[in-house]
């Protein structure tokens, strides 16, 4: 999860992002894939700088891949089910959805952290990590003529699990599970040789897709500054599990949360992908402001993302909370 302490350069509509910095290429020019990968071929880079920085995290699952070829026609047949003839275009596509949903992803994970461990992050702070958050998806059956990045799976539920459940629980999960840790251990003394005051540790990821042999890892060092150090009490755990019900439904319902105006990181807009020339994917906002949209002047009717709230606070206010907990000195904000 990226660090809250430097604000975003501008606003990104486009899909592809680069792996490792999630911006989008510079006009003119193109990402480029990872080339050593095997079955997971969507993962792709703005520069070779960032390649070579997200090569401490990426080397892991890289050369796992390579080291698994035997298994890509089990799972051509697996994800020819949904509607994908190949893996590798199955693996394209998740990738394409995680991008599309990197703002909701990231937050509900936020999310997670605290709710499993209180503004103190144990979870986040312990080193090596005890435990995983993991995400499992539903893949949606689809062709290519109805294809759109930000509908083709769908969250279905997500929390922590201990790391050595998770190593037991198959034997090929030992030996992704010593490199994991191995790849912790090398980005968390990467991380504490830089003196960030607010880097707070790492928190390995796996995001798993049901009925498919396929999962995919990332390791996610996490910055920021809770800034209550009471513990959580009920009105909090209502308002966080709400945001990541807020998060989810933007998933669920193909309305990608992302970030409208570059000074409010916090507060994300709902939008929509549409197809643009040559076929490609652009993220458009359905309003500018939640202002807007509260005040009537949205023609999007009311959201589903709005749906199975419990605390009747405004995606806004959801928002605030997040923030509240997360933003570090001098960089506060408001929408």
């Amino acid at each position: 999860m990226p660090s809250e302490t430097k604000p975003a350069a501008a606003p990104d509509t486009t899909l592809r992002l680069c792996a490792h910095c999630h911006k989008g290429p510079e006009k003119g020019a193109q990402l480029r894939r990872c080339a050593g990968c095997a079955i997971t071929t969507s993962v792709m880079y703005c520069s070779k700088e960032c390649q070579r920085a997200a090569w401490p995290t990426h080397k892991t699952f890289c050369r796992l891949d390579n080291e698994h070829r035997p298994m890509e026609d089990r799972l051509n047949q697996e994800v020819q089910c949904f509607g994908y003839q190949t893996s590798a275009s199955f693996s394209k596509a998740f990738e394409e959805y995680q991008s599309a949903h990197q703002w909701a992803l990231d937050r509900a994970g936020f999310a997670q952290i605290l709710l499993k461990s209180g503004t103190q992050m144990e979870v986040v702070r312990h080193q090596p990590p005890r435990e995983m958050l993991v995400f499992f998806f539903h893949a949606q059956p689809t062709g290519r003529s109805q294809y759109n990045p930000a509908t083709t799976f769908k969250l279905a539920r997500q929390g922590f699990r201990s790391i050595d459940e998770y190593a037991r629980a198959h034997k090929e999960n030992a030996a992704a599970v010593a490199s994991l840790l191995k790849s912790c251990a090398d980005i968390h003394a990467a991380e504490l040789e830089k003196n960030d005051p607010y880097y707070l540790g790492l928190v390995p990821t796996l995001y798993v897709v049901e009925g498919v042999s396929l999962q995919i890892s990332s390791i996610l060092p996490i910055s920021g500054r809770a800034q209550a150090d009471s513990p959580l009490d009920d009105a909090d755990r209502a308002a966080l599990s709400d945001f990541i019900r807020l998060c989810t439904n933007s998933m669920n319902h193909g309305l990608p949360l992302r970030v409208n105006n570059p000074r409010l990181r916090f507060y994300p807009v709902p939008g929509r992908f549409v197809r643009r020339a040559k076929g490609n994917w652009v993220w458009e906002p359905l309003f500018d402001s939640w202002e807007d949209y509260y005040r009537g002047r949205a023609s999007c009717g009311r959201l589903q993302v709005l749906e199975g709230q419990t605390t009747g606070f405004f995606p806004l206010k959801l928002m605030s909370i997040m923030a509240a907990f997360w933003s570090v000195e001098g960089s506060s904000e408001s929408p």
